[in-house]
């Protein structure tokens, strides 16, 4: 109904509407088999050569991903057929390593050996931006693949990418310890963020023009981009790594120190923290000094979490192998 829908895209504006799916949530038993599409590089075929450091999915066409790695590499997947896109990923490819400067046959510096870190597809599902450590944004078309644009204009490797959703607006994050924000509809920069005082690992943005971000200082912050303004939030220990919003008025934020927090932006502390949120009950054995278990410091270490925006439903994994829902 009309006026049902728009009572919900009012409650959402809000932050203040959230479906109820942990419930209705069907888990796949350990047992079933699924198929790994990223699968690394082999003599005579395979896609990236190195780590996998992001994916993105569209939200226009759901049978679209891309993901990036640490060779530079920028994939283009088809979900339904569970296969590359051979005419996105050849037309990038060629881009990347043949593409010749204006004032001489050498390829670009930054082409060669650039690492990919980060990657997002735009509102509309026509644009795919990447960066990593050239501290270029570089902007794709997801049709075609041809090459649309290089932004420069950060100092440090580009750490984080988030479009405003239904827009073509992108934020991107950095080692300088900014934001910045990027208009693609007029492919050009808008304006530059302050306020963290390391690194800047995460960023995310839902309808608002307000912004979410995590960064090396230990800190999380909410940018209301309009009213020129920051919440800061202070509460790991460690350095933070990844966030997301759930709502317009909530997100969650993963730590190297191992804690999943949840937080409000009408409060300063957590509303929920879980320490040691993957760490194992069990390990390799007992410490042949101490006799006391041993872990794997890297194994609680939170790199990654992803939320079913307006829902109840969270996911994080970590240096454990393993993606856990909450």
């Amino acid at each position: 109904q009309p006026a049902e829908a728009l009572k919900v895209d009012a409650l959402v504006q809000r932050g203040h509407y959230q479906r109820r799916i942990v419930d209705q949530l069907q888990v796949p038993a350990p047992t079933s088999s699924s198929r790994l599409i990223a699968r690394p590089f082999k003599a005579g075929g395979g896609f990236h050569r190195t780590s996998l450091t992001g994916v993105a999915l569209s939200d226009v066409d759901q049978t679209k991903a891309f993901t990036v790695s640490k060779d530079g590499a920028l994939v283009g997947w088809d979900l339904e057929s569970m296969r590359r896109v051979n005419s996105f990923t050849g037309r990038v490819t060629d881009h990347m390593y043949n593409r010749i400067t204006p004032g001489g046959s050498d390829l670009h510096p930054y082409k060669r050996h650039s690492c990919l870190l980060a990657v997002a597809v735009s509102g509309d599902g026509n644009l795919v931006a990447t960066g990593g450590s050239s501290r270029l944004i570089s902007v794709w078309d997801t049709r075609s693949g041809d090459h649309v644009q290089d932004f420069p204009g950060h100092k440090g490797p580009v750490t984080g990418l988030t479009f405003q959703s239904g827009t073509n607006q992108l934020f991107s994050c950095s080692d300088d310890r900014s934001i910045k924000i990027w208009s693609l509809d007029d492919r050009a920069y808008i304006e530059t963020l302050f306020g963290h005082t390391a690194q800047v690992t995460a960023v995310d943005c839902l309808r608002k023009e307000r912004v979410v971000s995590v960064g090396s200082d230990r800190t999380c912050r909410i940018w209301k981009v309009p009213e020129e303004s920051q919440l800061m939030f202070k509460g790991h220990t460690a350095s933070g790594d990844t966030c997301k919003f759930v709502n317009q008025t909530t997100f969650v934020s993963g730590s190297q120190d191992g804690s999943l927090s949840l937080w409000s932006m009408f409060k300063k502390k957590a509303v929920h923290t879980v320490r040691n949120a993957h760490r194992r009950e069990a390990s390799a054995g007992p410490d042949a000094s101490t006799g006391t278990t041993c872990f794997t410091s890297s194994r609680g270490w939170i790199g990654a979490v992803a939320t079913c925006a307006n829902t109840d439903l969270v996911a994080s994994g970590a240096g454990d192998g393993c993606v856990r829902l909450w």
